[in-house]
């Protein structure tokens, strides 16, 4: 590689990216979620809460079917954000509210797609943030939680071997 005067640089290339508040969301966003597409920019009021993966988790027991609508929320409005869909639900007579589950994580987004990923063969609503299972012991909202702490963690172990790599 060659710098303006045409001489060879060497050593390791550096980054081009400054990490600061603004830019640390987008960086991490590029290592989790193995893409380049820039992530949107994090505002004052964002960036001083985490973000968390949240379910609200929903029985149709007419149907012995298990409903999950999953968002991304921060740690201040994860609450609201809650009563808002219950009151968009409570009104069905077919639905039963039963639990809530918040998972706190370093990136949400990428655990949003993980999710995903693993109930791919789960009937999914058109926004893709609605799954449905039927009820059996695998898909109860204790081997969901079970499941999300472990896809955790393995964001967790990739974030902390990336950075080890880095650091050798």
């Amino acid at each position: 590689m060659a710098n303006n005067n045409g001489q060879r640089r060497r050593g390791k290339p550096r980054i081009k990216d400054k990490v600061n508040h603004d830019t640390f969301p987008a960086i991490l966003g590029r290592i989790m979620l193995d893409t380049n597409t820039p992530q949107e920019p994090p505002t004052d009021y964002i960036r001083s809460y985490t973000k968390v993966l949240c379910f609200l988790y929903i029985e149709k027991p007419a149907a012995r079917k298990r409903v999950y609508h999953m968002f991304v929320s921060t740690d201040k409005d994860s609450e609201k954000d809650y009563d808002e869909l219950r009151r968009a639900y409570q009104n069905r007579k077919d639905l039963k509210i039963a639990n809530q589950l918040t998972e706190n994580t370093l990136c949400a987004r990428t655990l949003f797609e993980r999710v995903r990923e693993l109930f791919s063969d789960a009937k999914w609503n058109k926004q893709g943030n609605v799954f449905e299972l039927d009820m059996t012991a695998e898909t109860s909202v204790w081997a969901l939680t079970r499941k999300i702490n472990k896809m955790s963690a393995e964001e967790h172990e990739k974030l902390f071997n990336f950075i080890r790599f880095l650091c050798n």
